[in-house]
């Protein structure tokens, strides 16, 4: 039986549109710059590109790459200030996927654990799961963030911490993310059985569902193997 489900979060039990958290602080640096929005976004990309394949969370942090961004337009604002304007706007980048909150709701009273494994941080997380899953914390046992695991997805620490938390084995667990690379195939290669949310093409997942709200079933076919 399928004891644990893990869940990545961002474009797995929520949909996410970073551009409308991102344009505030555009907007912003806009104005104090005279440069137009475009420049600005351009500007920040290339600091996200040198910093994604960084496993350190601290320089995936978000006031860190804003703070770069402000020194790279000659401009003395706090990576702090510019990371609390795209906080603010963070809720309406949130898109609650339908017949989620039904589905682990249904996996939850089949009694099962539910965990989240994630790349964001702590206080940003609280945001988007408040929009999408209202009554969030009473759905999920474990969240699993960075600031435990010392390091970034890829990383087969989340796994492992939230199985060794909860107590269960690889074989009773199954892991559910919309990217192959950074939240499925760690898994897989531990003998956790792995469903890609979502239309990506790339690696091998045992089952692809477009959903979570064909999770439930996808379980259950699961258990008849």
């Amino acid at each position: 039986m399928i004891q644990l489900v893990m869940l990545d979060a961002d474009n797995t039990i929520y949909g996410l549109d970073t551009s409308m958290a991102y344009k505030p602080v555009y907007e912003y640096l806009a104005k104090l710059t005279g440069k137009a929005c475009g420049l600005v976004e351009e500007a920040h990309r290339e600091l996200i590109d040198e910093v994604k394949a960084i496993n350190d969370p601290k320089v995936r942090k978000y006031d860190y790459t804003f703070s770069r961004l402000s020194k790279k337009l000659d401009l003395d604002v706090g990576g702090k200030e510019l990371y609390g304007v795209m906080k603010e706007a963070l809720a309406d980048a949130v898109i609650p996927n339908p017949g989620a909150k039904e589905a682990l709701e249904q996996l939850k009273g089949e009694g099962r654990s539910l965990a989240v494994f994630t790349n964001s941080f702590p206080d940003l997380l609280k945001i988007k799961l408040g929009k999408a899953i209202p009554g969030w914390e009473s759905l999920f046992d474990l969240v699993i963030t960075p600031e435990e695991t010392g390091e970034m997805k890829p990383s087969q620490k989340f796994y492992n911490i939230i199985l060794g938390r909860l107590g269960f084995g690889y074989g009773e667990a199954v892991t559910v993310g919309d990217r192959w690379e950074a939240d499925l195939k760690p898994a897989k290669e531990l003998g956790i059985t792995t469903v890609l949310v979502g239309g990506e093409k790339k690696g091998k997942p045992d089952f692809r569902i477009a959903g979570l709200a064909e999770l439930p079933g996808i379980i259950r076919e699961i258990e008849k193997k």
